[in-house]
């Protein structure tokens, strides 16, 4: 099983065949043999694919599963917490809407906890240092910042049942999707890295300090309880 978004593979059933995401068509038998020949991954993950909701596909003008990166935490006692969530914005039909430091061409997006709303995304910047705002989808044209992602009080609630399904992990960042049927969760990541770029400008509508911040704090003292 890979990372950011790695040997990650789109396939569908085109009638006896199977046809990837640039058209090319192999039988079963020739798909397991692929699959089972891969240089570098012995295992595969197989997953219906899911599909935008239609007020994520009205913004990015993509039909790639754009997910929320949501944190949590399951302190030593009562609930599960989300402790911050981004938004990995796809800009193209490709398969994954992984970011990996701005080499994908997809965006990410700092969002506001408590409502799901967007401030501007972002990505490197053409010097290399810092990260540089995107205020429109570069597809869709449609502004980022004051948008408020779709079914955000259910999509807490998902990552909240999740984490405390998966005791005793105590700390996993969920890759959540939000589609027609409401938020699906993609995977769990047991590391999952936060990166330095994640609290670098530009922030969600009124976040003066980005929620990583208090949220690091909070698994700093979970650890030394």
């Amino acid at each position: 099983l890979g990372v950011y978004g790695e040997a990650v593979e789109r396939w569908a059933r085109c009638d006896e065949r199977f046809e990837d995401s640039g058209g090319a068509q192999v039988s079963p038998a020739e798909l397991f043999d692929r699959l089972s020949a891969h240089p570098k991954y012995e295992r595969f993950l197989v997953q219906e694919r899911l599909e935008n909701h239609p007020a994520v596909v009205a913004l990015t003008g993509a039909s790639a599963l754009s997910t929320v990166r949501a944190a949590t935490l399951l302190p030593r006692s009562g609930r599960a917490l989300v402790g911050y969530a981004e938004w990995k914005v796809a800009v193209t039909d490709g398969v994954v809407d992984n970011f990996k430091q701005g080499t994908t061409g997809n965006l990410v997006a700092n969002l506001r906890l408590r409502d799901g709303m967007l401030g501007p995304a972002k990505r490197p910047s053409a010097d290399g240092i810092g990260m540089q705002a995107v205020e429109a989808h570069p597809a869709s044209g449609k502004v980022f910042a004051g948008t408020t992602l779709p079914d955000w009080p259910a999509l807490l609630d998902v990552a909240r049942r999740f984490a405390e399904a998966f005791a005793p992990l105590r700390t996993v960042g969920w890759d959540i999707g939000l589609t027609p049927a409401g938020p699906k969760v993609v995977e769990g990541n047991r590391w999952w890295d936060p990166a330095n770029d994640v609290m670098l400008g530009p922030q969600a509508p009124g976040v003066q300090e980005h929620e990583l911040v208090v949220f690091i704090a909070q698994l700093r003292a979970e650890a030394g309880a």
